[in-house]
């Protein structure tokens, strides 16, 4: 299966709790994420990486978790592309903490 160059990829993951489903978002949008996957796949083909890439799972009593899963919900709720920027380095930060854990 072959997507075109620049393509967005889309995948589905199923969550029963909104803090843990905003948590794997948060980690995903990440720049840390984002390089891993650029760096594994080739922009024309479709790739399995997720196997390969490891999420801790969330913790909701863990702070920097919650935390992240904040960022991404308020990130998604963001009214304009200024506003969502920002929220994004926010949420990159946070994401990077948790993730270098």
């Amino acid at each position: 299966m072959s997507a075109k160059p620049g393509a967005a990829q889309v995948y589905f993951a199923d969550f029963q709790n909104e803090g843990e489903a905003h948590f794997v978002c948060g980690v995903l949008n990440s720049s840390l994420v984002k390089e891993y996957v650029e760096s594994h796949t080739i922009k024309i083909q479709v790739s399995n990486i997720f196997k390969h890439l490891s999420i801790p799972r969330f913790d909701a009593k863990d702070l920097g978790h919650v935390a992240l899963s904040r960022a991404s919900l308020k990130a998604h709720a963001a009214k304009s592309p200024d506003a969502r920027s920002k929220r994004l380095l926010a949420l990159d930060k946070l994401a990077e903490v948790v993730l270098t854990a």
